[in-house]
C-alpha cells in the first residue's frame, strides 16, 4: 500500500496528538479540579493531584464518579472557573473510552453474590448424593423469585429462620437415608386432585382399571404399614357414585394385589331363605332376607413392606361398556356434580402409616450409596468411617478430598 506525503503527515500528527492527550487532560484537571480535590483537602473523597492519566483504568472506580459529575454538569461547581462544555464533554468521553478499552482487554465481571440452592436444586442434590427422592415442599418454604426465576442469587437470601429449616431438613433426610431403627410411625397422606375425572383409565395405573392414584412412596424401614384409601363424598356426606353397584377397588404394591373391596355390592338373596318368586320376579315379603349393606367409604389394609422406594396403586376395575357405547355416545363426567346419580365412585385420598413392628433398616438404594463398607470389628470402625465420608465428600464436591478436608469432616462427627 502506497501512502501519499499528506496521509503520512496526517498519521504522524494524530499520533503526536494522541500521545499528548493524557498530558492535556492532566493539565485540565490541575487547572480546574485539584484546588479542591487534592491529597490534603480530599473534598468528596477524591485526590486527583496524584492521578495517573496514562493508566486511567487502574483507578476506574474514582473516574466513574468524576464522569457522573461531569455528565450531569455538577462539577466544577457554580461560581467556580470551569472550561467550556466542549472540553468537559471531550474529557468525559476520553475517560469513558479509556476505561472501556481496558475492560474489553481484561473483563472483570466482579464477584458473584453468595448463591445458595433453591429448594428444587436442593432436592436434586439430595437425589444425586444419596439416591433419595424427596418432596422439598415438605421441608422448605417457597423461594423468592425475580422476573419469574427462583434461582437468582440476588433474591436467594438466607435468614436465620431459613437456615434452621435447612438444618432441620438435613436432620430428617439423613435419618431417612440411613434408616433410624427408632423411627416412630408417621402417616403420609396423598390427596387426589378434586378436578380430575376418574371415569376412565389414568396413565401409569394398570391396564383394565379406571380412576385411582399412583404413588411413589419411600418406606423408611422394614415393617408393617397401614394403607388406607378414602372415597370421595359429597357435601352432605353421601358417597360419590353411590348408586353404582359392584365397583371393585383394588390396592396393589409394586403390581401385586394387597386387598380389594366391592363398593355397594348388589343385593343378593339368602340361599337358605324360602323366597317365593312372584309375577314381577321377586317376593317383597322376602326383602328382609336380602344381604343389604351400606356402601363403604374406605379401604384399609395392613401389609409388610420392605424399606425403600415402592409403588402403591389404588384403582377401580374397569367394567366393559362396549354394548352401550356402540349405541350411545359416552358422557364424560367429573366430580363437579357430586349429586349426579349416574357418577362413578372416586378415590379421595390414600394415606400410608407406619412403620409398625419394624424388623430392621433394610436394604435401600440410599443405604447402598452411603455405606461403602461395614466394619466387622472395633478396629475397622475408623478406617471404614473415613471411607464412607471420603466417598460422600468426593461425590458432593466433585473432586477428591485431601487429608486436611478429611480431618475437618471427621471433626464434625466426633
Amino acid at each position: 500500500m502506497v501512502f501519499s506525503r499528506l496521509s503520512v503527515l496526517a498519521i504522524l500528527t494524530a499520533a503526536c496528538l494522541s500521545a499528548d492527550v493524557p498530558a492535556q487532560q492532566g493539565a485540565l484537571v490541575n487547572q480546574y479540579c485539584t484546588g479542591c480535590h487534592n491529597s490534603k483537602a480530599k473534598i468528596g473523597g477524591l485526590a486527583l493531584d496524584k492521578a495517573d492519566f496514562n493508566n486511567v483504568a487502574s483507578q476506574a472506580e474514582m473516574w466513574e464518579k468524576v464522569i457522573k459529575k461531569l455528565r450531569t454538569g455538577a462539577m466544577p461547581p457554580l461560581g467556580m472557573p470551569r472550561p467550556d462544555k466542549a472540553k468537559i464533554d471531550a474529557f468525559a468521553t476520553w475517560l469513558e473510552t479509556s476505561i472501556d478499552k481496558a475492560a474489553a482487554v481484561k473483563p472483570n465481571p466482579g464477584r458473584p453474590a453468595l448463591h445458595r440452592l433453591n429448594r428444587a436444586e436442593y432436592a436434586n442434590a439430595i437425589r444425586d448424593l444419596l439416591a433419595l427422592d424427596i418432596d422439598p415442599t415438605e421441608f422448605l418454604p417457597a423461594d423468592d423469585s425475580s422476573f419469574g426465576f427462583d434461582n437468582v442469587a440476588n433474591v436467594l437470601g438466607l435468614s436465620p429462620a431459613l437456615q434452621e429449616r435447612y438444618v432441620a431438613a438435613a436432620s430428617k433426610i439423613s435419618r431417612l437415608a440411613v434408616g433410624d431403627p427408632a423411627t416412630a410411625p408417621i402417616v403420609t397422606t396423598y390427596r387426589v386432585r378434586s378436578d380430575i375425572s376418574q371415569d376412565d383409565h389414568i396413565e401409569g395405573l394398570p391396564l383394565g382399571t379406571r380412576g385411582g392414584v399412583l404413588i411413589h412412596h419411600n418406606f423408611p424401614l422394614d415393617g408393617e404399614y397401614v394403607i388406607k384409601v378414602k372415597m370421595l363424598k359429597s357435601t352432605v356426606d353421601l358417597l360419590f357414585g353411590g348408586n353404582s353397584q359392584d365397583e371393585t377397588l383394588e390396592v396393589a404394591l409394586n403390581g401385586a394385589l394387597v386387598k380389594s373391596i366391592i363398593i355397594n355390592p348388589k343385593p343378593k338373596v339368602d340361599p337358605n331363605a324360602n323366597v317365593k318368586v312372584a309375577k314381577d320376579g321377586f317376593d317383597p315379603a322376602a326383602a328382609t332376607k336380602l344381604s343389604m349393606s351400606q356402601p363403604p367409604d374406605s379401604l384399609e389394609a395392613r401389609v409388610f413392606v420392605k424399606a425403600g422406594p415402592q409403588t402403591v396403586t389404588a384403582a377401580f376395575l374397569k367394567k366393559s361398556f362396549g354394548p352401550v357405547e356402540d349405541l350411545l355416545e359416552p358422557l364424560e363426567r367429573s366430580t363437579f356434580d357430586p349429586s349426579d346419580p349416574r357418577g362413578l365412585p372416586h378415590v379421595l385420598s390414600v394415606s400410608i402409616g407406619g412403620p409398625f413392628d419394624a424388623k430392621g433398616s433394610g436394604d435401600t438404594p440410599s443405604r447402598r450409596r452411603i455405606f461403602a463398607c461395614r466394619p466387622a470389628g472395633a478396629g475397622e470402625e475408623m478406617p471404614c468411617a473415613r471411607k464412607i465420608i471420603s466417598t460422600l465428600a468426593k461425590r458432593a464436591y466433585r473432586e477428591p478430598v485431601n487429608d486436611a478436608d478429611m480431618e475437618t469432616l471427621l471433626g464434625f462427627y466426633q
